[in-house]
């Protein structure tokens, strides 16, 4: 099993460096978890946060220099408390991190309806289980 997720790792490595664009990430949230993320970025290439959706605008942009940014990474993230703000960017993958699962319910079926359902694009979306529980009870 090892082998083929190592195999796995290696095809999106290389799809990764023979993109000619970064891939565009937003964050939904931008506490503990996203922290984690932000600690790594200045490594990644070929990725680029494109916003970040906090409620707190202040302690969001704070808490990416407390993570190892500069500012002037900073400065070209679109930051925003309204996730209607970046959907009309070119966004490839949304990372809802808020914690609270209702929000992000409400998130993750804006995002779906717009990108999935009427644009016919494919996005990656990360939730937690307790998403995916919420957001079957208000599909169905």
């Amino acid at each position: 099993m090892d082998s083929y997720i190592f195999i796995l790792n290696m095809y999106l490595h290389s799809k990764l460096q023979n993109r000619s664009k970064p891939i565009k990430i937003g964050f939904i949230g931008c506490g503990k978890f996203v922290s984690m993320f932000l600690a790594q970025y200045n490594q990644l290439e070929k990725i680029q946060i494109d916003s970040i959706v906090d409620v707190n605008i202040e302690k969001a942009k704070k808490n990416c220099l407390n993570s190892g940014l500069n500012e002037k990474t900073i400065s070209n993230i679109n930051f925003t408390n309204s996730l209607d703000n970046t959907l009309e960017r070119d966004i490839e993958i949304f990372i809802e991190a808020t914690g609270n699962p209702i929000i992000g319910t409400v998130h993750a079926k804006k995002i779906i309806n717009l990108f999935v359902l009427a644009k016919g694009l494919n996005i990656i979306l990360h939730l937690n289980i307790q998403h995916l529980k919420l957001y079957g009870i208000i599909m169905d």
